[in-house]
């Protein structure tokens, strides 16, 4: 079985009680049937302690104390770790951050933005983010899809992926190129020409044809989009999403508010922050990594993409609000909150995501050329 994670995957450690965060607070947490299975069969008091903690109707799941594991003690360590040892914790527990996608032969690995000590790995290095691949002995797995379109889009992740970290190209027309290239393999999969998804990831790789393309779509974005509304727009739409933290909302309206003093500081905000462009391009390439193959099993390419793209531009305008707020700065902490927050409300509820993907099609605010307006105009 073939491995491929982020080049800082294996540096990966929970920073524990200094992270200003905590993963066993706020977030519902389902035990998986075998870990519950062993956790029914303790005896003693902390197996009856555990028996009268656990929600067993459906999904089992730990019953919530004012939005607190019910085993996250005052020092806010695990009593399961302390008692069973952290080879007894349910799958969630035991995995996250980390996300997983499996395909037959390729298991894809990374560690989640919703975590800050994640986000601090990703930002730390401006440098483009690599992915490394290794071996285990595990089995293929047997998951049905279409292996034509799984390596077409294979291909297609690549070139993506080469387009978004191509620093030759301005950063908006990268996401640009991304959008359009994505309706392009979207076509492709739609008139089931998976063939032609290797043509297309060929010639996005070449700078001339991308140009090309940029000056093309550069005369057709001009229609006179509002910008400002345009993001109120994005923002009322999240707005609209079941929030993981009530704060969210608050800062979500917040901004709303705040809108034409943020998209007037937007000039100034660049020239401060032109250093860590890289960021954003980091951002895309995360969300593309993590998404863009899930293409294989539901045939939609346009939504991972502006999944990709429109997750940058929140971020980018929460960025301003954050560096007017803090008298004109903006630190890597201010980085990872932004970034953590948006995370763990859009990623990490199947809901939200779900809503997300449906909107790409039925929402006008995430139409292809609305989004292209936004970067190129």
């Amino acid at each position: 079985m073939v491995n491929r994670v982020p080049w800082f995957y294996k540096d990966f450690n929970c920073i524990g009680s200094g992270c200003t965060d905590n993963c066993c607070i706020g977030w519902e947490i389902d035990i998986d049937n075998k870990t519950n299975s062993f956790y029914q069969g303790l005896n003693g008091s902390f197996g009856e302690r555990l028996h009268s903690c656990i929600n067993n109707i459906a999904q089992p799941s730990f019953i919530l104390n004012d939005e607190r594991c019910p085993f996250l003690n005052n020092e806010n360590l695990c009593d399961v770790i302390i008692n069973l040892g952290e080879k007894h914790l349910c799958e969630i527990c035991k995995n996250h951050p980390r996300f997983y996608e499996w395909f037959d032969n390729l298991t894809e690995l990374g560690i989640g933005l919703c975590c800050e000590e994640g986000c601090r790995l990703l930002f730390s290095n401006d440098e483009p983010v690599k992915f490394v691949t290794f071996e285990t002995d595990d089995e293929n797995q047997n998951i049905n899809y279409d292996n034509e379109l799984f390596s077409q889009l294979i291909l297609a992740r690549d070139t993506i992926l080469a387009v978004l970290q191509n620093r030759n190209i301005p950063l908006l027309e990268r996401f640009a190129l991304t959008l359009t290239m994505g309706e392009d393999i979207q076509d492709c999969i739609e008139m089931k020409k998976y063939r032609y998804i290797k043509d297309l990831s060929w010639q996005y790789k070449d700078e001339n044809f991308c140009s090309e393309i940029i000056t093309e779509i550069s005369k057709g974005s001009n229609c006179g989009l509002n910008k400002t509304e345009f993001v109120k727009d994005v923002l009322q739409f999240l707005n609209t999403l079941e929030p993981i933290n009530d704060q969210w909302k608050n800062s979500l309206t917040e901004i709303s508010n705040k809108l034409p003093v943020i998209m007037n500081s937007n000039e100034k905000f660049d020239a401060y922050h032109a250093e860590s462009q890289y960021e954003y391009e980091h951002i895309a390439v995360y969300f593309i990594y993590r998404y863009f193959l899930k293409a294989v099993f539901d045939e939609d390419v346009v939504s991972k993409v502006k999944l990709a793209v429109v997750s940058c531009v929140v971020n980018y305008i929460f960025d301003i609000n954050s560096w007017i707020a803090n008298n004109y700065e903006f630190t890597l902490l201010n980085r990872i909150a932004n970034t953590k927050a948006y995370s763990k409300e859009v990623e990490y509820s199947e809901e939200n995501l779900g809503a997300f993907f449906d909107a790409c099609y039925i929402n006008d605010i995430f139409s292809y050329e609305k989004l292209v307006s936004m970067l190129l105009d």
